[in-house]
């Protein structure tokens, strides 16, 4: 699978699983930085690759820039699902 399929795949399936304040949303949101960290790694280990690569055959560095680039709003996706842990563990917490 390549990088842009991976992501396609993670955005379809955190479009398909949107986070409430109801009863499983706190584990949906779990659930989605599971799958962003998971995205991440792989970016990062991919990057890793290349430019393993671009060190012994001096090929472009293009793709480690790509790679790397696409990590930054992975992390800040990953933020914003961690601010929204306490209020969402709050909200099963209390009656409605």
């Amino acid at each position: 699978m390549t990088p842009a399929a991976a992501l396609d795949a993670v955005i379809a399936d955190l479009r398909s699983h949107p986070v409430d304040a109801g009863p499983g949303g706190f584990f949906t949101a779990l659930r989605h930085i599971d799958l962003l960290s998971h995205l991440a790694l792989r970016f990062a280990g991919d990057a890793h690759y290349h430019l393993g690569s671009a060190h012994e055959t001096g090929s472009a560095w293009h793709p480690v820039e790509a790679l790397t680039n696409a990590a930054v709003p992975l992390s800040r996706a990953q933020y914003h699902y961690a601010q929204a842990m306490v209020p969402l563990a709050h909200a099963q917490q209390t009656e409605p």
